[in-house]
């Protein structure tokens, strides 16, 4: 034993001195070790520093440095799939500990640190699609260590043979690694450990306690007592009793020599477990089957028995003798349905047994809420996902994989339960996980098994195989379940039977007594009993109060029938003595035990006092339900008149009419009033009516903008009387078909023009519109060219064969471009191969306008294409036409502005030639100052009759421009070199006036109308200095306006609109 002690301590001390070094590193990949002391190192993934991770890896990584106080990772490479291959780092040892890093995809993630010492990295893949995978490196800060003072110690040190002795260690100075050794050749590394011993003796303890930096030792001695010898009397326990009789045993347990005999009998064993599988709301075709076949790859040693039962009084009379309840996917199963078998699931948990849930998807988790055996939320199907065992000593993880992928369908949940106990995790989310309930076991299994793996299978097997240890069976209880034993002496338990649930038949079970006796440790002692009896009716309530209802309702209440006997109680029948007591049972039999409701149901079209008995008639005995209650006067709704009818003209016409709702019956009547039509406002909408008296309801109709129609609306009024809950009232509201006009317009702040836009309901025969300027018209949507600035009074009269209508708005005409003419002449027939009509009109250095021929007719281009001309000025004209014909060319300009262009006195140009045509012509001295005339240019084949101003052409075409004659022919024009401008135009307030010089100048600024009158000088000849100038003009009239800036003698104008 030396010899292994000292290897014991040799190993201990080169591990512990090797995790001590602060140098301590190593280099490792991914799935190749699980767990390193190492205080510093570099963590690839499984392809090394330069190959790609593989698919489907699953694997952990402990880094747990001695006397570690914080330990840092750091990334220089991270590249995975996205949002499927994962690298989770833990603070601690385990997936339970707080998570510090969850990352997935391409961005390299920033250095975490781990505070407790220890270090857990999580790494996954998925089955598809790989990367270049991670390097992290990792390093750690070691705490110092002082100098330990071992001390020992021990809960018992003359123990009996085999029970656990409790060592503890009470050493001082902080030590952080502890080694035991027993004597017995066993050691420990924990602080405070249990050791049984095998064999009696005295036994030599020795603990080596280890800081960071030293150790010390110390040694005690423990001195093991004889082995005991156990007898029990009888060996086993047999009775027959009736139902509801109870059988009590003296179960004897002696020491019969050696040392104290310590025994326990809070245990069975179970020759064969029992499991009730519901069948309701699961797949019966799928998950159902593989379940069941999942228990039996690697349990079979339990009989099954199946139930779709939904009542709670016969799922209570089946689980009786019954190890577990198997709930598998509810896939269709109702969650309310759950809720009212919720409490007989709880008792069943409470008297010892043991309930599986396996997982549903969503809100089918509710099924399992609703019992109120676990509470929490649903939270994902994690289908594929890496599953991590963090109970591995639990019995519900025997033989499972450490980690493994969860199979198709895997439903996880966050369980709020303060007790539970989780088994198997998925990133924080719990998929097996167990609780204390009562006596029993509830457990939740995230499978629903429509598929499963190994790991799976083997959850769930040992679910039903640990579940099935109950404990002592339900109908067995004992006085005392342990006791310490001194030889020569016996421990006396009384046991006893209870036959009180059971139903008539045998239940066989065992007690079994273990004990520390090595060459007897369990004694199992047979326990059978044997159950006769009949079924005993028992009746939750004798009598049923039904109050005071109202007449022509139904007041319902329901009794419970109980089975307290031992054989199945048959209800033959449950009936009512009078007919205003209806009943009804859910089932015709009640197992014992287990109870089925009754409902009855009281209703009366009169008014007074009933009394009844509910007979049931059964296997046991006949008894009777007393029921009463009696019913008040119900109210009566009546409504006047019938219905209602409603002419209307259209537009918005309104009426009101009323209606009368009164109360003839002998109770407060309520009503309320369901939703109207648009057309239909109904005032009050809800109200209380005492007996004989009535409510006026008030209906107002409103015609808006319907059309002629037959409006047809039945108005839901619901109410209390309990023989016409709800009425349809019928409201009908018929709109004539007299027109309704409206219309909108769009002027053109140019030429005058305004388009003109109606719209209507009933679509009108005729219209008449007035435009306030003396022009009329009869079209639906017109056009009007105003020639004057102003406002008008524009008046649309709309009429069918059901009347008429009127409307009048005020229309703002604003023009800025030449006066409206009385002509404008179009192409009566374009010619596509003649190439006629003008191209190009160049005047001067103003206008330079370069179009289609006359394939665009006429064009009017006053409010795009405009200049300045100067009286006595002389300008060039050059005007291009077609390439294959000669065409006579004529251009007119509106000196006089009065909307008439003469054919002899106002032209400028004519002229017949090919393609191209020019001269001149010099602004005469009495042309309109300031205001835009119209420039009309006109051609055609010169085969055709010449053009004249109104005339409409042959092959030619039109186009129409805008000119400006400004006073002064001698007045150079302002130098391009002086900016200047003139904003906002059009302008609603005041105008600024910009401009810059280059040097000292002599500067006027002048207004001028539309007439060429001058309203204002801003500035009269004014010496100014280089630089820029700006000046604000404001206070005029809306109107037409010119700014002229001269500097030096040189002008130029800018016309400007305030509106």
């Amino acid at each position: 034993m030396k010899k292994l002690l000292l290897s014991a301590l040799a190993c201990l001390a080169l591990v512990f001195i090797s995790n001590t070094n602060l140098l301590a590193q190593g280099t490792y990949t991914a799935c190749a070790v699980s767990q390193t002391f190492d205080s510093t190192g570099t963590f690839y993934d499984t392809g090394g520093p330069t190959g790609p991770y593989q698919n489907s890896e699953s694997c952990t990584l402990l880094i747990n440095p001695p006397c570690a106080t914080t330990i840092t990772l750091s990334f220089q490479q991270f590249r995975t799939e996205a949002n499927f291959d994962f690298f989770r780092v833990y603070d601690g040892t385990t997936t339970t500990a707080p998570q510090l890093l969850n990352a997935s995809g391409g961005t390299r993630p920033s250095p975490v640190t781990a505070t407790s010492g220890a270090m857990l990295i999580v790494w996954t893949s998925d089955i598809s699609i790989t990367d270049s995978g991670f390097v992290a490196t990792w390093t750690s800060v070691i705490a110092p260590g002082g100098t330990p003072t071992a001390a020992i110690g021990v809960g018992n040190p003359n123990p009996p043979l085999l029970v656990d002795v409790q060592f503890n260690d009470l050493s001082a100075g902080g030590p952080v690694r502890w080694l035991w050794d027993f004597g017995d050749g066993d050691t420990a590394m924990s602080q405070n450990p249990l050791h049984a011993y095998n064999a009696p003796g005295t036994y030599t303890v020795t603990l080596i306690a280890y800081t960071c930096a030293s150790s010390d030792t110390v040694t005690t001695t423990v001195t093991v007592q004889a082995a005991p010898q156990i007898s029990v009397s009888p060996l086993n326990l047999t009775a027959n009793a009736l139902c509801g009789d109870s059988v009590s045993f003296s179960l004897d347990i002696s020491n019969i020599g050696g040392g104290q005999l310590v025994y326990s009998t809070d245990g069975s064993v179970s020759s064969n477990i029992k499991v009730l599988a519901m069948s309701y709301g699961t797949d019966l075709f799928s998950e159902f089957p593989n379940t069941i076949a999942a228990i039996n790859q690697h349990f079979t040693n339990y009989t099954l028995t199946t139930t779709a039962t939904t009542n709670p009084g016969t799922l209570q009379g089946l689980l009786v003798g019954k190890n577990v309840l198997l709930i598998p996917e509810q896939e269709t199963g109702n969650p309310a349905v759950w809720t009212t078998l919720g409490p007989v699931i709880r008792q069943y948990l409470n008297n010892g047994g043991s309930v599986v849930f396996c997982g549903s998807f969503s809100s089918q988790t509710d099924c399992m809420f609703n019992t109120g055996v676990f509470s929490g939320s649903y939270v994902e199907d994690g289908v594929g996902g890496p599953l991590t065992v963090v109970n591995a000593s639990h019995p519900l993880a025997a033989n499972v994989a450490a980690t493994f992928n969860a199979p198709s369908a895997t439903y996880t949940t966050q369980l709020s339960n303060a007790d539970k106990i989780k088994i198997i995790d998925d990133a924080g989310n719990d998929v097996v996980v167990t609780r204390p309930f009562g006596s029993g076991k509830a457990i939740f299994l995230a499978f629903d098994y429509y598929a499963n793996n190994t790991n799976s299978a083997r959850v769930i097997a040992n679910a039903i195989e640990w579940g099935g240890q109950n404990g002592i069976a339900s109908w067995i209880s004992l006085s005392r379940t342990n006791d310490t034993v001194t030889a020569p002496g016996t421990s006396s338990v009384i046991v006893t039977f209870q036959t009180t649930g059971l139903a008539a038949g045998t239940y066989i079970s065992s007690i079994a007594v273990a004990s520390n006796d090595p060459s007897n440790p369990v004694v199992n002692v047979p326990c059978t009993l044997t159950v006769t009896g009949d079924p005993a009716i028992a009746l939750s309530d004798t009598c049923l109060n039904f109050g005071s209802i109202m007449q022509h309702t139904t007041g319902t209440q329901t009794f419970n029938i109980i089975n307290n006997g031992c054989d199945t109680l048959h209800i033959n029948s449950v009936s009512s003595t009078t007919s205003n007591f209806t009943v009804s049972s859910a089932d015709p039999f009640v197992l014992p035990g287990g109870f089925t409701t009754a409902t009855v149901n009281f209703s009366s079209s009169t008014v007074g006092n009933f009394n009844a008995l509910i007979r049931v008639f059964n296997n046991d005995i006949d008894t009777v339900v007393c029921v009463s209650g009696s019913t008040f006067a119900a109210p009566v709704m009546a409504i006047n008149p019938p219905g209602i009818t409603q002419n209307l003209p259209a537009c918005g016409a309104t009426a009101s009419q009323t209606m009368t709702i009164s109360n003839t019956g002998g109770s407060d009547l309520t009503f309320n009033v369901g939703t109207t039509p648009p057309w239909l406002t109904i005032s009050p909408l809800t109200g209380t009516i005492t007996p004989g008296n009535s409510s006026t309801i008030t209906l107002n109709f409103n015609s808006g903008t319907m059309a002629a129609s037959n409006n047809v609306a039945n108005v839901n009024i619901t109410s209390n009387d309990p023989l016409q809950t709800s009425i349809g009232y019928s409201v009908t509201l018929k709109v004539d078909s007299n027109p309704c006009i409206s219309f909108t317009y769009t002027p053109n702040t140019c030429t005058g023009q305004v388009d003109f836009t109606s719209s209507s309901i009933n679509t009108p025969s005729t219209y008449s519109w007035d435009f306030g300027d003396g022009q009329t018209s009869n079209l639906p949507n017109p056009t009007n060219y105003y020639s004057l600035n102003g406002l008008y009074t524009v008046t649309l009269i709309a009429c069918n064969s059901a009347g008429c209508d009127t409307m009048i708005q005020t229309v703002s005409a604003v023009i800025t471009g030449p006066r409206a003419t009385t002509c404008y002449p179009q192409t009566v027939a374009y010619c596509s191969v003649c190439g006629i009509g003008v191209t190009n009109v160049r005047i001067g250095n103003g206008i330079n306008k370069t179009s289609f021929d006359a394939i665009d007719g006429y064009q009017d281009y006053t409010c795009t294409d405009y200049m300045t001309l100067y009286t006595l000025d002389t300008y060039t004209i050059s005007i291009t036409t077609g390439f294959t014909y000669d065409e006579i060319v004529k251009v007119w300009i509106d000196w006089n502005n009065d909307g008439i262009l003469d054919s002899l006195t106002e032209e400028v140009f004519g002229d017949t030639a090919l393609t191209f045509h020019s001269g001149s012509f010099t602004i005469p001295p009495g042309a309109v100052i300031g205001q835009p005339l119209r420039l009309r240019v006109a051609s055609d084949f010169s085969g055709n009759p010449g053009p004249t101003p109104c005339l409409d052409l042959q092959f030619g075409q039109v186009e129409d421009y805008s000119v400006f004659v400004d006073i002064g022919s001698a007045v150079p024009q302002l130098l391009p070199n002086v900016p200047f401008s003139v904003y906002p135009n059009p302008f609603s307030k005041d105008a600024s006036v910009e401009y810059s010089l280059n040097a000292a100048s002599q500067v006027s600024i002048e207004i001028f109308n539309m007439l060429g009158e001058k309203i204002r000088s801003v500035v009269s000849d004014e010496k100014q200095n280089a630089g820029k100038h700006q000046y604000s003009v404001d206070g005029m009239d809306n109107g037409v306006y010119f700014i002229r800036l001269s500097v030096n003698g040189a002008s130029a104008t800018q016309k400007i609109v305030k509106m």
